[in-house]
């Protein structure tokens, strides 16, 4: 064997000495065994001599595959690094302008409306490009809106002072989360005090800010408003305020003094701010939710409320109501209201009163509703419910999200007990969720491009109940949600 390779060595290296001619160039490749392929003797006498040719041709040619195998690999690893080289020499050759575009553009892709995930993939972006470079560093330093995301608790207060410190300009997003039960008190304490002295600190700065308390935030509040007592805010214009059940009305009047020249949105959960009507009349967008878990606030409250906002266009409503209202307050009206947007977060809310029932909305030209449902099948009835007293005549685009009701959100999904029941066969290679269309609960399932998803686990490490819930996270954050576009002619002419 060992002689076969040799040989076959040699004749590639020989036949190649002889192929570098340019006459042999466009010619039969000269190997030294050709004569036998064209003409082969088929005689008793050349039996054993064409059998060593064959031989000798099929070490030529395993070792020719093995050549020709490492060639390929060394082509591909020698294109990547010249592929590396080029593009670092594009790259170096980019002015610092562009980068700074890219480098905005990665920012702004981590939306800080996303909540928790928003912030960190923010905070992560300007951290990771700080490091890349001497060059990257001074272009990430030089750009005030990548350091505009200040989140608490997730910066340290003194990476939340630095980041203020690099930020000039009214731009400033700044989020305070109240005293974390599961951490230190202390620790909690100083964090949350010495946050509420940032914000004292740069609150001319402030755009956004978003405030969350909670009944651990309650023995300190006292210490908070001597923090942020004369609290001036004029650049302020988004208020996004959330208290937890608990601490609902003993926050209610938590930044009742502050002065917000500049505030056009108002977010609020579960609590009704005590706000002058200087602040009030200026809100343009509001979101409200209230009485989510518990029936904290009383429907002559949410009404005064909304009331209140008397040039809001932009409102959002998710309120479960409850005590009296009378219904003799027949002006009860929000005429500046051009976009109504009503969440009832599940049957019995939907089927009770909402506020359509309280006021006129007689400017509405865009209406989503967002229903959270136990059955389907009580669609019918639920949207029967869903009247105006005004007719809405200027409505040009209605929006209606129907899905499971909304305190299910948060817990055990279908897909995490599936994967819980499927550990009980073992050696589970694939496991395939399946919808049938005629039969879903979806409200469009007849339009699914999907009927079926196949899970394939080859190392055999288990479909646990985690892992299949983690994939209704992947499909939200990694596949495009799509809308399709039906002309209403096109229906018609299916019939």
């Amino acid at each position: 064997m060992h002689s076969s390779a040799e040989s076959a060595r040699q004749t590639i290296i020989s036949n190649l000495k002889l192929f570098q001619a340019e006459a042999q160039s466009k010619g039969t490749f000269p190997w030294s065994f050709s004569s036998r392929i064209a003409s082969p003797s088929v005689d008793n006498e050349g039996f054993e001599e064409l059998r060593t040719v064959i031989r000798a041709a099929e070490s030529v040619e395993d070792l020719l595959r093995r050549m020709l195998t490492s060639a390929s690999s060394a082509v591909t690893e020698l294109k990547y690094k010249l592929d590396v080289m080029a593009n670092r020499r594009k790259f170096k050759a980019l002015p610092d302008e562009v980068l700074a575009i890219v480098f905005e553009m990665a920012f702004k892709s981590y939306s800080s409306d996303r909540g928790y995930t928003g912030d960190k993939g923010q905070v992560t972006t300007v951290k990771k490009l700080s490091l890349v470079s001497r060059r990257f560093r001074n272009i990430v330093l030089s750009l005030p809106i990548l350091w505009s995301n200040i989140p608490s608790p997730l910066l340290h207060v003194n990476e939340a002072k630095l980041f203020a410190s690099r930020v000039t300009t009214p731009i400033v997003s700044l989020t305070i989360e109240g005293v974390e039960s599961y951490e230190s008190e202390e620790s909690e304490k100083a964090r949350v005090l010495s946050m509420y002295q940032l914000a004292t600190s740069i609150s001319s700065r402030i755009r956004k800010l978003d405030i969350s308390l909670s009944k651990s935030d309650l023995p300190y509040l006292q210490q908070l408003r001597q923090t942020y007592s004369n609290f001036s805010l004029p650049s302020l214009f988004e208020l996004n305020l959330r208290c937890y059940n608990q601490a609902s009305r003993e926050c209610r009047n938590f930044c009742r003094d502050w002065d917000m020249p500049s505030l056009r949105g108002l977010k609020v959960a579960e609590v009704l701010p005590e706000l002058s009507s200087n602040v009030l009349s200026r809100i343009e967008f509001c979101s409200i939710s209230a009485n989510y878990i518990e029936e904290t606030w009383r429907t002559t409250e949410i009404m005064e409320f909304l009331l209140s906002l008397t040039v809001v266009k932009d409102l959002r409503v998710s309120v479960r109501l409850s005590g009296f209202y009378p219904d003799s307050d027949q002006g009860a009206q929000l005429e500046s209201v051009e976009k109504l947007s009503l969440a009832l977060q599940n049957t019995n809310v939907a089927m009770d009163k909402n506020i359509l029932h309280f006021i006129k909305f007689p400017s509405i030209t865009s209406f989503n509703l967002d229903v959270g449902l136990t059955d389907i099948r009580d669609l019918e009835e639920i949207l029967g419910n869903v009247t105006f007293k005004v007719p809405p005549l200027k409505v040009a685009d209605v929006n209606l999200a129907v899905g499971i009701e909304f305190e299910d959100y948060d817990s055990r999904m279908p897909t995490f007990m599936i994967g819980e029941w499927s550990q009980a066969f073992e050696g589970l290679k694939t496991l395939t969720l399946e919808s049938n269309r005629s039969k879903a609960h979806g409200l469009f399932a007849f339009a699914d491009s999907i009927d079926a998803i196949k899970l394939i686990d080859p190392k055999e490490e288990g479909l646990t109940g985690e892992f299949l819930a983690n994939m209704t996270h992947m499909w939200d954050s990694r596949r495009p949600h799509r809308t399709a576009v039906i002309d209403a002619n096109d229906v018609s002419d299916s019939k």
